[in-house]
């Protein structure tokens, strides 16, 4: 969600330069679609203040300099070193017992499974989840078949009872 607002807050701030120029009072009069006027006027001062183009104009520096773009979404560098070597030391094993080693199975044994989605199958089939509501549910339709099932067999009880006594009466 914060990664959303984030690259919409992007999106208007490129509106605001595209439309302004980084004039203040132009950007005001061009305000974005998806924005009502009192708050577009808003984030057009949060735009115009020197201190935010200040930090605009270092994290634009900054991104200049990198020579490494992350990609690995929110693990850190650290956390993607740790998987690798994990994935090594199992391959390491693998082949030290003598055993063939597929590199997906080792990725699946230390990353774990990805939710939502089935191997060989993809995002088409859900694996099956087991949660609390769930047993609960099956565990309050188990006690309602199960009473259901006591009262059959007491109602046929009753019948064979019934159909006993009439015919005792019948001979």
């Amino acid at each position: 969600m914060a990664k959303s607002y984030h690259q919409f807050k992007g999106r208007l701030h490129e509106h605001y330069k595209k439309k302004g120029g980084g004039n203040k009072e132009v950007a005001i009069r061009h305000p974005h679609p998806n924005m009502d006027e009192d708050t577009w006027v808003k984030l057009c001062d949060m735009f115009a203040d020197p201190k935010y183009e200040e930090k605009c104009k270092v994290n634009t520096e900054n991104r200049k300099g990198l020579t490494i773009f992350h990609t690995a979404g929110t693990r850190t560098f650290a956390r993607y070193r740790k998987v690798l070597e994990k994935m090594r030391e199992l391959q390491e094993q693998a082949i030290s017992d003598g055993r063939s080693y597929n590199d997906i199975d080792i990725l699946h044994q230390v990353l774990g499974p990805k939710p939502g989605y089935v191997r060989g199958l993809g995002r088409a089939v859900k694996p099956s989840r087991s949660s609390g509501s769930t047993s609960t549910s099956v565990a309050r339709q188990l006690r309602e078949a199960q009473m259901e099932i006591d009262r059959l067999k007491a109602k046929r009880e009753a019948e064979n009872r019934a159909g006993s006594r009439d015919g005792a009466h019948a001979s």
